[in-house]
Order: C-alpha cells, then sequence, then structure tokens
C-alpha cells in the first residue's frame, strides 16, 4: 500500500479513468471494501446498528455504498445525509435492500436524526473526503453532523480520513472526531501518519479498491503494512529452534532505569528472536528475567567482546536505560571501540547512546556501518544541535 498526497491519489484516479475504472466503478469497489472492513473488524464486526453519515461529495457516495452493503449483510442502516444528493440512485438503491435515509435540516427529520444516532452501535464518517483544506473550516451541515458524532459516545468509523482532516498536512478542525478506526481507500493519505493524523484516526486499516501498481509512480513511498511485513519477514521452519531465529544483545540499564533494557529484551523475543541477552553494569542489580540471559558489566566490558568474536549476536541495541554518567560514557566508548562488536551485527543506537554521542564533534563517523537511530523528537533535536 502506498502512502501519497491528494494530487498523488488525483492522478492514480486519472490513470484508472483513462483506462476505464471510473470514478462510479471505484465508488462501487470502495463501497464494498468498507462494508467488507467494518464486518471483517474485531470491533465492529458484532455491530447490528450502522449510522452513515454522508456528505455531498464522492466521500458521501462511497458511504451511500457501504451503507447499502451493510444492509445487505442484515445490519439496521440509516444514512443521515448533510444535504439532499442531486444524483440519488445510490439513495434508492440503499432503499431497495432495507436501509432508510433521513436528511439533516429536513423538515419532519429533526428528532429522527437525533434518535437514529442514539441508536447507532457505529458511527460511519463518510462527510469530507481528500478535497478538504486545514485552512477552510467545517461549518454548516457538516459540521453540525460532526458535533452530534462526536459527543454521541459511540465509535465513530472514518471512510478515508477523519472528516475535516487535511490529507497533506494532518491538520485536523476542531470539529474532526476522534476515531476508533479508519478505512483509507486506495492508498495511505500522508495526513493521516503526521501531525494530528495519528490521534484522530485511530487504526488505519488500508482497502484495497483495485488501483493497480502501474498507476503509482516508482517515487511514491510504500506503507509498512502487514502485506509487506509477510513478505520481508524470512519463513519460520517448522523444525526451527531458539538457536534458528537469531540472538539479539542489548546493552543498557542503570541504577535508576533497570526496566529498559529488560523491555527491549522481551520485545525482541515477540517480535521473533530465538535469544536475547541483555547486558548492563553490575551495579544495576536488574532482577532476573528468566526469559532473558543476563550478562552483568564490571569494570571492563570484556564479556561482550568475547561473545561477539563467537559470532554469537545477529542484531544489537545499545542505549535503552543506560543513562548519561560517566559509567554509561565507558560503556559506550568501549562498545564503539571493540572491533568484534562493530563488526558482529548491525547496531541499533537508541535512547541515551543518542544523547551521549550528541556532545561528540562528527558523531556519526563514530558509529560503525550498517547502524539504525531511533531518536524520538528531542533527541534527534540534540543529535542535530537545534532546539524543539
Amino acid at each position: 500500500m502506498r502512502v501519497v498526497s491528494v494530487a498523488q491519489m488525483r492522478s492514480a484516479e486519472a490513470w484508472c479513468d483513462a483506462r476505464g475504472l471510473t470514478g462510479p466503478a471505484l465508488m462501487e469497489i470502495a463501497g464494498r471494501a468498507i462494508a467488507d472492513a467494518l464486518l471483517a473488524h474485531p470491533g465492529s464486526r458484532d455491530s447490528r446498528a450502522f449510522v452513515v453519515l454522508v456528505g455531498p461529495g464522492n466521500n458521501g457516495g462511497d458511504g451511500l455504498v457501504a451503507a447499502r452493503w451493510l444492509a445487505r449483510r442484515g445490519r439496521r442502516v440509516c444514512a443521515i445525509l448533510s444535504r439532499a444528493r442531486a444524483q440519488s440512485a445510490l439513495v434508492d438503491l440503499l432503499h431497495e435492500w432495507g436501509g432508510t435515509t433521513l436528511v439533516l435540516g429536513h423538515v419532519d427529520h429533526g428528532h429522527a436524526v437525533l434518535r437514529e444516532i442514539d441508536r447507532a452501535e457505529i458511527i460511519v464518517d463518510a462527510l469530507l473526503g481528500i478535497g478538504h483544506r486545514s485552512d477552510a473550516p467545517v461549518t454548516g451541515p457538516v459540521a453540525t453532523l460532526l458535533s452530534l458524532a462526536g459527543s454521541s459516545g459511540h465509535p465513530v468509523a472514518a471512510v478515508d480520513l477523519p472528516s475535516g482532516l487535511d490529507a497533506d498536512s494532518g491538520r485536523a478542525d476542531e470539529r474532526t472526531a476522534r476515531c476508533a478506526l479508519t478505512l483509507t481507500l486506495g492508498a495511505v493519505k500522508r495526513g493521516l501518519l503526521i501531525a494530528d493524523g495519528p490521534g484522530r484516526a485511530g487504526e488505519v486499516v488500508a482497502c484495497d479498491i483495485g488501483i493497480p501498481e502501474a498507476a503509482w509512480p516508482e517515487e511514491v513511498p510504500r506503507a509498512l503494512d502487514a502485506t509487506m511485513s509477510r513478505r520481508l519477514l524470512p519463513p519460520r521452519p517448522p523444525d526451527g529452534h531458539k538457536g534458528t531465529f537469531g540472538h539479539v544483545l542489548v546493552v543498557g540499564g542503570s541504577l535508576q532505569y533497570r526496566g529498559a533494557p529488560v523491555l527491549a529484551g522481551r520485545a525482541a523475543l515477540r517480535v521473533g528472536a530465538g535469544l536475547a541477552t541483555i547486558a548492563y553494569p553490575a551495579e544495576a542489580n536488574i532482577a532476573t528475567s528468566p526469559e532473558l540471559i543476563h550478562l552483568p558489566l564490571g569494570e571492563s566490558v570484556e564479556p561482550l567482546h568475547a561473545a561477539a568474536r563467537a559470532g554469537t549476536y545477529r542484531a544489537i541495541a545499545i542505549g535503552p536505560g543506560l543513562g548519561q554518567s560517566d559509567r554509561a560514557v565507558a560503556i559506550l566508548d568501549a562498545a564503539l571501540g571493540s572491533e568484534p562488536l562493530r563488526h558482529a551485527a548491525p547496531w541499533v543506537v537508541d535512547a541515551d547512546a543518542l544523547n551521549i554521542l550528541a556532545h561528540r564533534d562528527r558523531w556519526w563517523d563514530l558509529l560503525p556501518e550498517g547502524r539504525v537511530l531511533t531518536p524520538h523528537p528531542g533527541e534527534m533535536a540534540r543529535l542535530l544541535g537545534r532546539k524543539l
């Protein structure tokens, strides 16, 4: 699945349209994909009553198709339209399958709108799509429906992206709902991953709507999703054992931060490593974690050299909970100066190892090849010599 800007998404849609995969066809595919994803997701698959909030554009059309498929699958569905749609065929089809519709502002529908939202188990937000920009505040009926959804207490699932979220910048309108789930269509919109996006989108599930790979320029990046992860991870042989799946070394810990290397070691095991060793200053006196190999370090880091010379490790993480004491600096310097460790395996440089390096001139020259740095914004600012 690709990560795209609005312009790139529009370009891919135009590419499809020129080859016969038109907008209405994509809408049908998208609506069904939304319904399928809702009925497969643990948070909504047992729900029987859905309210779909329908905007005036294509996002609302996707929502109406999804509403129809939910109704076809036996769910109670009410679509609440922000205004009457000029093209009513999608509304008529929804009625054919037992769904109902209301129009916000219709003289006879006011109390019914509130009643349907109150009765809903899941609210589906299909009000605004990728055309919304953060410099245009959400107003009118769409704002009213977003406010009703936000105050309902029900989980909200967004179609493509939460309404009011800028698909490029990730900036959200004040009325944008905090969704439990976002079903993004065709590609992951950049705004879901930055700024306000993660806090408003909730869990992001990518829905394939039939846009082929050829529609995307090569420079459009890919999202690391479950499909790509499965393809990148090596197969695990059924006769494998702990020695088959690699050994991770975590160097870190201190008197104040005893848990950090333990958590990192456990995480390594959870993602598939067969063995994990935590090496830490002996004075940290880290309590035994039976699933981890413990390697307390005295004044010397020779135990690390010996294991590295033996070719034990497949990956090395250095820095979690290390602190910035003289002892921490000595351990990092010893590791950086150890040829066996530098060549043993790829390094992940994290946390206090980064903070110590930030005080060194040309710190990047001190690190071995193949290293991966994992700074949070504050650590990155220190490495760059800047203020947040």
